[in-house]
């Protein structure tokens, strides 16, 4: 899914708050204004090095859904919480944003 500059500027605000690097921001942007077909982001982070960003098609909600996640060998108590809070914040934008 191509997401705007302004949405895929706020993905990267929300993932930078949990380490994110500010000097990926512009190509985290391009890439998802511009490439129809980009799905997954790896921002490592406080997640890991399998810290992902996802926009992906759900096939039980019949819509595009963002989330994050790392690698299940690095989950642990701490990621899954920062894992379960960033997906509230993505899922609150995505609903902020339908249809823009």
């Amino acid at each position: 899914m191509i997401l705007t500059e302004e949405i895929s500027n706020k993905i990267y605000d929300i993932l930078e708050d949990i380490g994110a690097s500010p000097n990926m921001r512009d190509s985290f942007v391009h890439t998802h204004v511009n490439d129809e077909h980009q799905y997954e982001w790896r921002f490592m982070g406080l997640l890991g090095y399998g810290g992902k960003f996802w926009n992906e098609w759900s096939y039980i909600d019949n819509k595009y859904k963002w989330r994050v996640s790392c690698y299940s060998e690095d989950e642990n108590p701490k990621r899954e919480k920062i894992i379960q809070e960033t997906n509230y914040k993505l899922l609150l934008l995505s609903n902020e944003t339908n249809g823009k």
